[in-house]
């Protein structure tokens, strides 16, 4: 199976997942005194795709990406809550250092990553190449919020 379709086929069954347990019960947590529609609550995911991912920055930036995506789709009233993981080949799972979401609107989200790929078995520690991260790196994200 290929990465995309693999990542596909993880989107679907966790949309599935979500879909399942949302006809039983779903809550999105509020601050205290704070009361929602809980009928209007949704989960929304998706990925920026391998190879597709807009990732701006350059060389000269060093280990530091940026990348605004795009929600519009799920139809939120308000800024939702989002969660982000680094999807890639190998070398995305030795990136050491943050990922940070910033600037979520209700139909998008801004995320800046800042790091280093650290490979012991080289021994070495260097910034990760912009080339090598618009070609095989995405992101993989979900955000809970609210559509009424």
């Amino acid at each position: 199976m290929m990465p995309r379709q693999r990542t596909l086929l993880i989107i679907a069954l966790m949309a599935c997942l979500i879909v399942v347990s949302s006809s039983a019960s779903f809550k999105i947590l509020e601050p205290e005194g704070v009361e929602k529609n809980a009928s209007c609550a949704l989960v929304c995911v998706g990925s920026t795709g391998k190879g597709t991912t807009p990732w701006f920055g350059t060389s000269s930036a060093g280990a530091v990406l940026y990348l605004n995506v795009d929600m519009s789709g799920c139809g939120f009233i308000e800024p939702p809550r989002v969660t982000v993981s680094l999807h890639g080949d190998n070398r995305s799972s030795m990136m050491t250092g943050a990922s940070a979401v910033y600037g979520v609107f209700s139909t998008s989200f801004f995320m800046r990553l800042e790091g280093y790929v650290h490979t012991a078995h080289e021994q070495r520690t260097n910034h990760p190449s912009f080339d090598h991260v618009k070609d095989h790196w995405s992101v993989n994200w979900s955000a809970a919020g609210y559509t009424c």
